[in-house]
């Protein structure tokens, strides 16, 4: 039976996953999957958000989403994977089954997904992929930060623009290709390639 509420606190189920594991990464505690997968049916059953692409049922007389922990664990096996879980390392402690996933002290690293991206649920709304719901908001905050290099500086190569965004893959014709899109003034030098093109601010 799916949830047919279209409530402003309804989230996807990928959201819900992302903004739990967000709470536990703003406090720097370690977690597990079964950490993820109760707390998510706890937040669910105090009515602080509803799911909106899972099946519902009834528990006790309440009408809640089915949060399966076998989904869960998919969830999050993947985000770690792709390393999107920064300063996080899978750890197994003697007498647990199961892996924890334990905070490391490190420096922040400007390519590592932040706490306020693992909380933002509206960043990744309709996803499908935790994965590319996050490769979406580091592409658009990748974008911001060279426009206000390029406001910043007044004019500037494509070259320094990627050497800004140094731990983004992103090449200089890419760069090119995305300031001439939006209305920006791009020079050229004569028989020179990409890196060379010289961005003004507008």
């Amino acid at each position: 039976m799916k949830n047919t509420k279209n409530t402003s606190y309804n989230i996807h189920f990928v959201t819900a996953v992302l903004k739990t594991i967000g709470t536990f990464y703003s406090k720097r505690a370690n977690f597990s999957k079964h950490d993820i997968t109760v707390a998510i049916r706890n937040a669910t059953k105090n009515s602080e958000f509803g799911i909106l692409d899972v099946e519902y049922d009834f528990f006790d007389d309440n009408f809640l989403p089915v949060i399966r922990h076998d989904d869960v664990k998919e969830v999050v096996k993947e985000l770690f994977t792709e390393n999107f879980i920064p300063n996080y390392k899978e750890t197994f402690f003697d007498g647990l089954p199961y892996v924890i996933y334990e905070y490391q002290n490190a420096d922040d690293n400007s390519n590592s997904v932040t706490s306020a991206a693992l909380v933002d649920s509206a960043s990744v709304q309709g996803y499908d992929s935790p994965v590319q719901a996050i490769q979406d908001f580091k592409t658009e905050e990748m974008w911001e930060k060279a426009e206000t290099y390029v406001k910043n500086m007044k004019a500037v190569t494509s070259k320094m623009i990627q050497s800004r965004l140094k731990g983004y893959p992103v090449t200089c014709q890419q760069i090119v290709n995305y300031f001439t899109t939006n209305g920006y003034e791009v020079e050229y030098e004569f028989g020179n390639g990409p890196s060379t093109a010289t961005i003004l601010s507008k």
